[in-house]
C-alpha cells in the first residue's frame, strides 16, 4: 500500500498508474519537508503587479506569468523530445528550491506547470487567512511541486 500526503497525491498519481502496469515496478517518491525553510514570495491578483519584486509589500499579480517567465529556478525542457536534456534555470529566476510562493485571495484562472523539474520542493500555498481560487490545475512533466490550501 502506498500512502501520500494530501498535498502531493495528485502529483504522483500518473506515476502510480504507470507503475501499476509494469510488472515488479519499484517506485520511489521524494518526501517534502514538514515546513519550507527558504524565502517567501507573494502573488496578489487584485493588488499586485508583474513589475513588482514578489515581496509581501510588492507582490506579483499573476501566478501563471510567474511560472512562464522563468522566475522559478526549475530545470526544464524547451520542447520535449525523447532523449533531450534539461536546460538550466532561466537567468531571471529568483524562486528556488525550498522557497514558498504565497497566494492571496482572488481568481487565478487555469494554472499549468509543465516540464519544470526542481532540485528541491517549491511550495505554492494560500497565505494564512487567504482564499486563492484556481479554475483548474494541470501539472505535467514536473517534479517537486507542493500545492496547499488552494480552492
Amino acid at each position: 500500500m502506498i500512502t501520500f500526503a494530501p498535498a502531493i497525491r495528485f502529483l504522483v498519481l500518473s506515476s502510480v498508474l504507470l507503475a501499476a502496469h509494469t510488472a515488479h515496478a519499484t517506485m520511489t517518491c521524494a518526501v517534502p519537508p514538514t515546513s519550507p525553510a527558504g524565502h517567501s514570495y507573494y502573488v496578489d491578483p487584485v493588488n499586485g503587479s508583474m513589475a513588482n519584486d514578489g515581496s509581501s509589500s510588492a507582490p506579483w499579480s499573476n501566478l501563471q506569468a510567474v511560472l512562464n517567465s522563468g522566475l522559478v529556478a526549475s530545470l526544464y525542457y524547451k520542447t520535449y523530445v525523447t532523449g533531450a536534456s534539461l536546460s538550466g534555470p532561466h537567468p531571471n529566476a529568483v524562486v528556488e528550491a525550498g522557497d514558498t510562493i504565497h497566494l492571496r485571495s482572488g481568481n487565478y484562472g487555469a494554472i499549468k506547470v509543465a516540464n519544470a523539474y526542481n532540485d528541491g520542493f517549491v511550495t505554492i500555498a494560500a497565505e494564512t487567512g487567504q482564499t486563492p481560487v484556481f479554475s483548474s490545475l494541470v501539472v505535467e512533466g514536473a517534479a517537486k511541486w507542493i500545492f496547499q490550501g488552494i480552492t
